[in-house]
C-alpha cells in the first residue's frame, strides 16, 4: 500500500508527486499578459499615429483593461477576484501611466506600486493561510 502524499504551502510536493497539472490555468496566465502587451503595443502605435497619448489611452488601453478585469472576476475564485481585478488595473494602467508621465520620479512610483503588490499579495496569502489552519488534518491509513 502506497501512502498519499502530504503537502502544503509549507511542504510542497515533488513535481513527479504533483497528480494533476492545470494547464488552463497557466493559458489563462499567458492569456492575460500577452492581451495586456497587446495593448500598450496598441497604445504605442496609435498614440503616434492617430489619437495621440491620452485619446489612445481611453479608446484602447482602459477598455481592453476593464474587459480583462472583468474576465478576472468571472474566472478567479469569487473570494479574490474582485482584488485580483483591483491590481490589474492599479499595476496594469495607473502604475505604468503615471510613472511614463512623471520621468523624475519613476523610480518613486516603482517602490510604491511594489509595496503595494506585496501589501495585497501578503494579504491574501496571510487569509489563505488562516483558512488553512482551520481545515482537518488529512488523515493516512
Amino acid at each position: 500500500m502506497t501512502e498519499t502524499p502530504r503537502y502544503s504551502l509549507s511542504h510542497p510536493a515533488a513535481l513527479r508527486e504533483v497528480p494533476r497539472w492545470d494547464f488552463e490555468t497557466d493559458v489563462i496566465v499567458l492569456g492575460f499578459g500577452a492581451a495586456g502587451a497587446c495593448a500598450y503595443g496598441l497604445l504605442g502605435d496609435f498614440s503616434d499615429l492617430l489619437f495621440g497619448f491620452w485619446g489612445t489611452a481611453v479608446l484602447i488601453l482602459l477598455p481592453g483593461f476593464v474587459v480583462l478585469a472583468w474576465l478576472l472576476t468571472k474566472l478567479a475564485p469569487p473570494v479574490s477576484a474582485n482584488l485580483l481585478a483591483l491590481q490589474l488595473l492599479l499595476f496594469g494602467i495607473l502604475y505604468p501611466c503615471v510613472a511614463g508621465l512623471d520621468v523624475d520620479r519613476q523610480s518613486l512610483y516603482f517602490n510604491v506600486a511594489a509595496l503595494l503588490f506585496l501589501a495585497l499579495a501578503a494579504w491574501q496569502m496571510g487569509g489563505r493561510w488562516l483558512r488553512l489552519q482551520h481545515l482537518p488534518e488529512p488523515q493516512t491509513a
